[in-house]
Formats: C-alpha cells, structure tokens, sequence
C-alpha cells in the first residue's frame, strides 16, 4: 500500500500554477483556462509548461478546476505546488475542508446530493494526497503577458524545439504535416502535449523512400526517439521524469 507521508517527505521540487480564465465567448459559449507550470530544477535551471483547457457551456469555477487539475496531472514526482488563482471556488473547497468531507462521505454532500464536477474533484483528491498545495491570490500584472506569449508560441509550432512551423525540420523544403519525436502506444498523445514534434514534408515524414524518410524506417524511429527523449531532458524533466512518462528510456 502507498504510503502518502512517505511519499510527501521526498517533495523537494516548488512548483507554481498559474490559473487564468477568460471571458466566455459569446458566440461560441466556450470558456477557457490557461495554466501556467512554473519551477527550477535541482540544478537551478527555469522550466515553464503550458496547459490551455477549453469547455463549451462550462463555469468559470468547472474550468478553472478542470485547469488544475490538467497542471497537476503533468507533474510526475511528488511536489510542493502553490496554486495562484482568482477562483476561491476551488481554495474554499480545499482550505475549509469540504472536499476532504466529500470523499469521506463517499462523494457526496450533507443533503446526499453529488457535488459539482465530482470527477474532477475526484482527481484533484488524488493530487492533493501526493502533491503538498497551497492556494495564493492571482496577481495579474505581468502574468498575463507571459501566459500570452507562451500561448500565442503555443498556437504557432506547438514545439519546443524549433520556431519554424513552415519549414521541414529534415531537409529544409517547406512543411507539409507534423511528425511527433515519440510515437507509438499511446506516446504519440504526450509527444503533443509535451511540444515534441517538429514539421516536416510528406516526402520526409511517411511517403518518401525507406532510407530517406522517418516511419517504417527503424534506424531514422529510433534516432527520432531518442533526440525526442534528449529535448525531454533538456527542457522539461530528468530522465525519471521521461521514464515515469513515456515508459523507458531510448537513451
């Protein structure tokens, strides 16, 4: 059996969330929420990763709660995590202990009604027995800018290791589709949402000859894999980090 006081000894690493809503879009009826991850690694080096969460008909409290528990979700060692935000939906629930009361009561509330978004508090539960959080006032001045400027980067490459969507990463010629660094059982998905892919041609990704294109070439899978790991490493976590996530190492 897990034990949660030992496991929350080892959290060494502070990380901040950043929660910020937008307006609900009037035509569209979308609300959404970016999540700003912040933390210096144990050898002092800044990482930041980006979460955007979108939700049609949805609440400023179920997105900003859908938005934690996105940020939390990418953290994979135990973590002392200090959530700033507006919201005090979620602070209330947590701080006064409501949430607590509801998994004890078997999810549901004095009256025998099921709370709101009780999925999500379900895995807010769970990140809150492994992950030490704290809840801080949203400050915006400033986040903001930042919040934008890694979304709009976001919404150019999606890649954290090259700026040029319009170029193939491979020969230079102009891009045609993606190809993800990481693929295959399932890690294709992380792969996106951790940035690691880069554009390429057709000729260069599926349809060009074995020795000179990516798939269905095994020496060009395995080097693809292995520089996605090494980006990894670089940019967003050690190599526990990566074999906790993608599952071993190509390294």
């Amino acid at each position: 059996m897990l034990d949660i006081k030992a496991v929350k000894k080892v959290a060494v690493l502070e990380v901040s969330i950043y929660i910020h809503i937008s307006n609900k879009d009037k035509t569209s009826n979308m609300v959404k929420a970016d999540a700003l991850l912040e933390f210096i690694d144990n050898k002092g080096k800044p990482h930041t990763r980006m979460a955007e969460t979108t939700e049609e008909g949805g609440t400023k409290n179920s997105i900003a709660l859908k938005a934690a528990v996105q940020a939390l979700k990418m953290l994979v060692k135990p973590c002392t995590v200090t959530i700033y935000t507006d919201n005090t939906y979620i602070k209330s629930c947590v701080v006064n202990g409501w949430m607590q009361k509801w998994q004890q009561d078997g999810w549901v509330k004095r009256g025998g009604s099921v709370p709101a978004n009780i999925n999500l508090w379900k895995d807010f539960y769970i990140s809150s027995q492994i992950h030490e959080i704290k809840f801080m006032p949203y400050i915006k001045q400033g986040r903001n800018l930042k919040l934008k400027t890694r979304r709009d980067r976001m919404a150019g490459t999606k890649s954290i290791i090259t700026n040029y969507k319009d170029i193939c990463f491979f020969c230079g010629k102009p891009a045609e589709c993606e190809h993800h660094l990481l693929f295959g059982n399932g890690t294709r998905k992380l792969a996106e949402e951790d940035g690691l892919k880069v554009p390429a041609c057709n000729q260069c990704h599926t349809l060009g000859t074995v020795t000179g294109r990516i798939h269905d070439n095994p020496m060009a899978e395995k080097l693809s894999k292995m520089l996605g790991q090494a980006v990894f490493e670089l940019e967003v976590g050690d190599r526990q980090d990566f074999m906790a996530r993608y599952g071993k190492s190509y390294l």
